[in-house]
């Protein structure tokens, strides 16, 4: 999962919001120097990585961009399930997804003073690109996909990549709509996290107004 599933996943609290946006930035145990929600988010990007690295269903998403990732392609999967969820984000969520964006900014503005000082220096970048709404274009994801390369070791195949993506679209979508509410009920019961797609989903219990799950 990338920056937008991460946020989606941390429902309405805006320190597991913080936290989970922060996760691949803190690494080991540097989580403890943040307050106690902050760190419950930072706790939740983990248990969220594990779960989607070990799911038979985004490995299979996987093995389409092997040949040329090799290691890192559940890097590349990870960046195009946000463009799915952009692309379904009604189907998740009853809030628009751009005001969801907006709120997400501006949670990372207030708390500008406890971020990381390579995520300071990112922030005006990440703002200013509009990084969470580029997901929803395919170009998006193949910009990324080269910024990417450029800071990190993933490989620069972003051609390779759009390639195989294009062929497998609607595999991949239907993949993407497979696996999300599996990891939506994960973070659901083991974090407690409240997330629209159960209001969306599940009918309400008439007796007293309380979801059935």
């Amino acid at each position: 999962m990338n920056y937008l599933a991460h946020l989606y996943l941390s429902g309405a609290s805006e320190e597991l919001r913080l936290g989970n946006f922060l996760g691949d930035f803190i690494k080991g145990r540097k989580y403890s120097e943040f307050p106690d929600e902050v760190r419950k988010g930072i706790m939740l990007h983990r248990q969220i990585d594990y779960f989607t690295d070990h799911h038979d269903t985004v490995r299979k998403s996987m093995s389409r961009l092997r040949k040329r990732y090799h290691k890192y392609s559940g890097v590349v999967v990870d960046i195009l399930y946000d463009h799915y969820l952009s692309v379904e984000w009604k189907k998740y969520s009853n809030e628009s997804l751009s005001s969801f964006i907006r709120s997400n900014y501006a949670i990372l503005i207030r708390n500008y003073d406890i971020l990381p000082g390579h995520v300071k220096w990112q922030l005006p970048i990440i703002i200013g690109r509009n990084t969470l709404g580029t997901y929803a274009q395919l170009k998006g994801i193949k910009d990324t996909l080269r910024i990417v390369s450029r800071h990190s070791s993933l490989p620069e195949e972003s051609r390779f990549a759009m390639r195989v993506i294009k062929n497998h679209y609607e595999d991949f979508r239907n993949e993407f709509n497979f696996f999300f509410p599996d990891i939506i009920e994960y973070v659901a019961a083991i974090f407690e996290v409240e997330l629209d797609y159960y209001r969306l989903s599940n009918p309400l219990d008439k007796n007293n107004g309380t979801l059935i799950y």
